[in-house]
């Protein structure tokens, strides 16, 4: 199946994989998430709110951890072997997929993983930077702004 898109993509097709090939298991697979401000947060949002108010609800232990605690901005690298949660504010998480598959033994800044752990940050890094402040496809027909001079601002 192909698919025209009219932006910039880093993406691959999972289809393969999902057509019974194996893939290339050693890519890293990377993900971003998290909230600047509270506003953002989905506590806010009826469609989330059960999964927060509802003891009964699966989510609702993360929930209840993510609006006592925030849910600070993150970005995520995991591959075959490791997996990295790279916070800013907050707590990361380092996790090594081969003997912690549930993910429950949360190994980052200790000193027997400090060589994995700088080696996902510097491919999290190397990603942003393939990934960060790419030229558009196409011309947006708005056109640009107008220069700061130009531009009408509200009156005090």
């Amino acid at each position: 199946m192909q698919v025209n898109v009219s932006h910039i993509h880093f993406a691959q097709s999972l289809l393969p994989q999902l057509m019974g090939d194996p893939g290339n298991m050693s890519r890293t697979v990377y993900s971003e998430g998290g909230y600047q401000y509270f506003r953002e947060f989905e506590p806010n949002d009826p469609e989330q709110k059960k999964s927060y108010e509802d003891p009964h609800h699966y989510f609702y232990p993360r929930g209840q951890e993510e609006i006592q605690e925030g849910i600070p901005r993150c970005i995520m690298a995991k591959n075959g072997t490791f997996k990295l949660v790279y916070r800013p504010e907050g707590v990361s998480e380092l996790y090594d997929l081969k003997k912690d598959k549930r993910e429950l033994n949360n190994v980052f800044d200790q000193p027997d993983y400090k060589a994995v752990q700088q080696e996902m940050m510097m491919d999290l890094l190397k990603m942003m930077i393939r990934t960060a402040d790419v030229t558009p496809v196409l011309e947006d027909p708005r056109g640009l702004p107008p220069p700061p001079e130009q531009q009408h601002r509200p009156a005090p």
